[in-house]
């Protein structure tokens, strides 16, 4: 007899299984335990980000908005939503959307289990749950590629336990898994593919830096392009951000994390040149640096996720300097 029920810590290990058994064949998984799932999860708190109601103080794991689904007392399905709300969306997102509007962080079936409704029926509990926590109305949003505090995000980059380095997406080859959040009236955005560079060749860097810039690396850092300011991440987390810098303008930048606790993979989370200075060749050098730092460090392997419609000129960056396919995603929204 399924019943759906609100987390707790008695379901802890076997909540901690079940995402083990349904995440297991994703590229970049790491299986969690009770320490990383406490961590990542339930102890976790973005300091400033806002609670769903007040957007006031950090933002912090609500047990309310993390639906369980149980077959007698085993965990066959996982559903964790959240909110996006106006206070907070009014700083995160600077003249955007700031309706709060409910948000699907990640929805896991037993593999097992799949195709008897178990899906479907954790996303009607969230949509119930967060309707009488926080008042939303309305369908869910997917977060693809917008803010997620608990399994790899843009405000900052904590690795994610699987998938693509910036957030949830789907594997392009999961039909099941596409019909589904299409039923559900969840749209597929864009194709994207992650891309891994081997650095086990260690490659230097051995071009000159062009007169009047410099490359500095600096820890858990988002600069501002074209000016000398930025923000820290909110979360320390290994991050390294590499700056291109002109007198005191920030012309590019990267910012890569480990994506395995042992430092061996990386995933770039993100990677700008400042608009007016793209075609210079600003973002091959500081790409091939980075590269170079990484492969100082000990790193095995660079990852980055290219979307090709959205910016060709990047995939094929990527491409030329030796990344290659590694995985197709649909991100969803």
């Amino acid at each position: 007899m399924l019943r759906l029920v609100e987390y707790s810590a008695p379901h802890r290990d076997g909540a901690i299984a079940l995402w083990n058994r349904a995440f297991r064949a994703l590229r970049n998984f790491v299986a969690l335990d009770r320490a990383s799932w406490r961590a990542r999860i339930e102890d976790l708190a973005i300091p400033g980000a806002g609670d769903a109601l007040a957007g006031s103080g950090p933002q912090r794991f609500d047990p309310r908005h993390f639906r369980l689904a149980l077959d007698g007392e085993e965990v066959v399905g996982l559903a964790h939503g959240g909110t996006w709300e106006d206070a907070f969306l009014a700083r995160l997102l600077p003249g955007g959307r700031k309706a709060r509007v409910g948000t699907l962080l990640v929805i896991a079936v037993d593999p097992a289990r799949r195709r008897r409704g178990i899906g479907g029926a954790l996303l009607g509990d969230l949509v119930d749950a967060l309707g009488r926590t926080s008042g939303i109305e309305g369908p869910l949003r997917a977060d693809g590629r917008g803010f997620n505090p608990f399994y790899g995000n843009v405000i900052a980059p904590l690795p994610p336990p699987w998938g693509t380095p910036v957030g949830i997406a789907l594997p392009a080859g999961d039909s099941g898994g596409r019909a589904f959040f299409r039923a559900a009236g969840f749209r597929e955005e864009v194709e994207a593919r992650t891309r891994a560079r081997s650095l086990a060749d260690r490659p230097r860097f051995a071009r000159e830096v062009p007169a009047g810039f410099v490359i500095e690396e600096i820890a858990d850092w988002k600069p501002i392009l074209g000016t000398d300011d930025g923000v820290a991440f909110p979360l320390a987390n290994e991050s390294r951000t590499w700056i291109l810098r002109e007198g005191d303008h920030q012309r590019a930048a990267l910012v890569a994390y480990p994506l395995r606790a042992d430092g061996s993979h990386w995933g770039i989370h993100s990677f700008e040149v400042e608009s007016p200075r793209r075609g210079e060749g600003l973002g091959r050098l500081l790409l091939e640096y980075a590269i170079a730092a990484l492969a100082q460090r000990g790193a095995k392997e660079l990852e980055a996720l290219a979307i090709p419609s959205e910016a060709p000129e990047a995939a094929h960056l990527y491409e030329s300097l030796g990344f290659e396919p590694a995985e197709p995603w649909v991100i969803l929204g």
